[in-house]
Formats: C-alpha cells, structure tokens, sequence
C-alpha cells in the first residue's frame, strides 16, 4: 500500500497539478488540497487524549490530495483531541517541508481550510472581516 499512496513526482508532474488547478479553480500554484477528518476507534488507552470535539474517541487522520483528487499522502496517528493544525504540524509531511524538503516545486502550497491558518506552504481562504493585523497568517492569491 506504501507505494500507491505516494508524494512522489518530479517537479514537471506538480506543475500540471498546479496547472489544473489555476484553470479550474484559479488558484496559483496550488498542487492539489489537504484536510483532517475524525474517524471513530475503539479506545482502550487515554480517554482524554483520543476524545474528539464529537464526543467520540477518535483519530484526527491528515489526508492530502492532488489535483486529480488521488490520496497522495495519509497521516493516522494524531488523537481525536488535536486541531487540524496540530495534527499537520506533527505529520511527517509538514516536518519535512519544515526542514526544506521539495516534494512539489518552488512556490507550490496546498489549499486547505481556515484550520490551517499560518501553515507554510498551505494556502487558506481570508475569511470576511478579518482584521489586518491578521494578515500575516494568510497567504494572498
């Protein structure tokens, strides 16, 4: 399964993810979208640690998406008690990119929702009335 699921792909294969989607979408150079979901387990360690928002123990699973809307990448391990933004910031994908691994190309991102919100290379939507302070959080199309 390690090798269907996969963030391999030379920069000339992002370039058309990012290609789609500025022609579908008009987002620039964004190579495709991430997001959590909580999935139901059955918990028999820390009630606490693994209890969601839903009041259910849960995982808070990251899964990343290219263009095409291929599961490029999942992350499992993060309990249902954590953020979206925590639980990227723990995956490996976000470590990696933290320490300057290209997986996309220069200038790439992904789009992902306001949970996301001051996450390099992640693209999130400005919401109404946002104060401009705030901006910094935001990366502008």
């Amino acid at each position: 399964m390690h090798h269907l699921i996969t963030l391999k792909g030379t920069p000339r294969h992002w370039r058309r993810h990012a290609w789609n989607m500025w022609t579908k979408y008009k987002l620039p150079n964004t190579v495709g979208a991430i997001d959590g979901t909580i999935v139901k387990i059955f918990n028999k360690a820390d009630r606490n640690l693994y209890w969601s928002r839903k009041l259910k123990p849960s995982l808070n699973v990251q899964i990343c998406m290219d263009s095409t809307r291929l599961i490029r990448y999942v992350s499992c391990f993060a309990p249902g008690s954590w953020h979206d933004r925590r639980a990227y910031r723990q995956c490996s994908l976000s470590k990696s990119i933290a320490e300057g691994k290209q997986y996309f190309f220069p200038g790439a991102c992904l789009l992902a929702d306001n949970g996301y919100c001051g996450v390099k290379q992640v693209l999130v939507p400005i919401p109404k009335n946002y104060p401009p302070q705030a901006s910094v959080f935001y990366q502008y199309l």
